[in-house]
């Protein structure tokens, strides 16, 4: 029975001519769609983006995606057979990526049980793993949130259109919890 489930697997991984094309539409989508809306204005938009910034938000994603793969590790605590760093953040870009890629996110707790599954983890367990992992980040952003709201309500921020943000935020905070 493993013999055939592995076998149907690696089946499923083979390169077939059909893959190059939906890498090569893949790539070429984003390119094709900047031209039809903007055309050279949205690139020269883009060349005058800060490389410093762009350098900076690239080792912000990196170090978070670090972050998460220890937690992750913490939380499998040595479950999921020994898993290092680098697989971890395996595990967890293998995933994100998904969750960004497929309609509405599906793939990513799906890509994730997968894993966690092929390692020996009880799909179950990686859900509810999921689960906390997903209510730690929220709780994340929550704190962070409220924190930025308040700056923007407390302080002057010199953003375009800074009262009807600060009245929105009001709104957001006033409106009826049914």
């Amino acid at each position: 029975m493993h013999s055939t489930n592995t076998t149907n697997f690696r089946q499923l991984l083979k390169w077939r001519p059909i893959h190059g094309v939906m890498i090569a539409l893949a790539l070429m989508a984003p390119l094709v769609l900047t031209a039809w809306l903007g055309g050279a204005e949205a690139l020269q938009r883009v060349k005058q983006f800060p490389l410093e910034l762009l350098l900076l938000m690239l080792l912000l994603a990196f170090l978070c995606w670090n972050l998460n793969a220890m937690r992750m590790r913490l939380m499998l605590s040595g479950r999921a057979g020994r898993l290092g760093q680098r697989g971890a953040l395996g595990i967890e870009l293998a995933s994100k990526f998904a969750l960004c890629a497929t309609p509405g996110g599906s793939g990513g707790p799906v890509t994730l049980l997968m894993l966690l599954a092929q390692r020996g983890f009880p799909p179950a367990k990686g859900a509810a793993m999921f689960l906390i992992d997903q209510g730690c980040d929220l709780l994340f952003f929550l704190a962070m949130l409220s924190g930025l709201v308040l700056f923007s309500l407390l302080s002057d921020t010199q953003w375009p259109h800074q009262s009807l943000v600060q009245w929105a935020l009001v709104g957001l905070a006033f409106w009826p919890q049914w």
